[in-house]
């Protein structure tokens, strides 16, 4: 692939010539590849089908994302130098929050103790909740998580006494602001 910062001759050109090769324009860049071909009798796995709505999905909130003056400017402030709002918003829709490093130390079935989660996200982790589920599946609590003061992790204050702890499960999930939800489990 040829890549051209400057040149007065292809400087923001952008398509397709002769049905051989494809200029694109990125940032100032303008970028000269084949064309790309594909095959006519090949059948998609289940898994690239739902890659491609995902891919379609994200498009779609990216577009909606541009939309909102003040989320587009949120997505413009961590843009990297070349990228759009667009781009920041697209990769927010396509990549979910991560949960990990869930910490149930503090956790012995009383009041006031705290669950710790570690909740990451390429932009920004909009909530997350906590469920204490009894073995047998039941909710014997659930709540909103805040953010710790290291910017990284989650804490949950424990408001219920849970007397037979053994084969309790902690569930918590993460949403971030495209609504794209992770969910990560420990049974004590």
């Amino acid at each position: 692939m040829a890549k051209n910062k400057n040149n007065i001759l292809v400087r923001g050109f952008s398509g397709t010539l002769g049905k051989q090769l494809v200029l694109r324009t990125s940032g100032d860049r303008t970028y000269l590849a084949n064309r790309p071909s594909r095959n006519p009798n090949r059948v998609d796995t289940p898994e690239q089908e739902a890659v491609k709505l995902r891919f379609k999905q994200s498009v779609v909130y990216g577009k909606a994302a541009i939309k909102d003056p003040a989320l587009k400017l949120d997505y413009l402030a961590v843009a990297r130098p070349g990228q759009s709002a667009f781009n920041v918003a697209f990769s927010d829709a396509y990549m979910a929050p991560e949960l990990s490093n869930l910490d149930t130390e503090s956790y012995a079935g009383n009041v006031g103790d705290t669950i710790t989660v570690r909740a990451t996200d390429d932009f920004f982790v909009a909530a997350v909740q906590v469920f204490i589920l009894a073995p047998d599946g039941s909710v014997l609590e659930q709540g909103a998580a805040v953010p710790d003061a290291n910017g990284l992790d989650f804490v949950y204050t424990v408001t219920q006494p849970n007397e037979a702890l053994a084969g309790t499960i902690i569930r918590v999930t993460a949403e971030d602001l495209p609504k794209n939800r992770t969910m990560l489990e420990k049974t004590i």
